[in-house]
Parts: C-alpha cells; sequence; structure tokens
C-alpha cells in the first residue's frame, strides 16, 4: 500500500535493551496522513506516531510517500511499516508581481 505523508517532527531514542543486552537505535515520526474515514467514507486528516525503519533515523520533516508492509509484532498482533520512504518535492506557490 501506498500512502502520501507528512513527517513533522522525528524522535530518535537509543539504550541497551534489558532483557537481551543489545544497543537499539529506533526513530518515530509524528506525522500527518489523509484517509477515509471508515464510517463516513469522508477523507480526513489525521495524525499519528511511525515507526520509521532501520537507518532512517536521520529523516527530516517534509512531504514522504511511503510503502507499507505487513509484520507481525512481537505481541502477535498484524501491524503495517514502512518498507520504503521517498521525498516529495512540493509546489512552491506563484509569487504576485
Amino acid at each position: 500500500m501506498q500512502m502520501a505523508i507528512q513527517i513533522l517532527r522525528v524522535d530518535v531514542r537509543s539504550g541497551v535493551s534489558k532483557k537481551t543486552g543489545n544497543a537499539y537505535k529506533m526513530a518515530e515520526a509524528q506525522c500527518v496522513f489523509h484517509a477515509p474515514n471508515v464510517e463516513t467514507g469522508v477523507i480526513e486528516p489525521s495524525v499519528g506516531r511511525l515507526l520509521l525503519p532501520r537507518g532512517q533515523e536521520d529523516v527530516r520533516p517534509g512531504h514522504y510517500e511511503a510503502v507499507f508492509t505487513l509484520r507481525s509484532s512481537l505481541e502477535g498482533r498484524v501491524e503495517a511499516v514502512i518498507a520504503r520512504l521517498q521525498p516529495v518535492e512540493q509546489a512552491k506557490p506563484a509569487r504576485a508581481a
């Protein structure tokens, strides 16, 4: 599935797992996306947090085309995750003469 998103902020957390002792680094993006409301079908904006793929910790705020895939979480839930993130150029407004 492909969807346009706007990343507002990226928070990077790192540390050492208490359970395994392994180092970790994860980036979570605060983002806006537009999707149909399940009940009304009207396209509405939503804001939420999205875990970015490894190696994407340096992603800057802006507009992106995100390609999603599914995976099984540690709790056994199926969840959507980003497979690929591509920056999108935004059209600049024309200047008045």
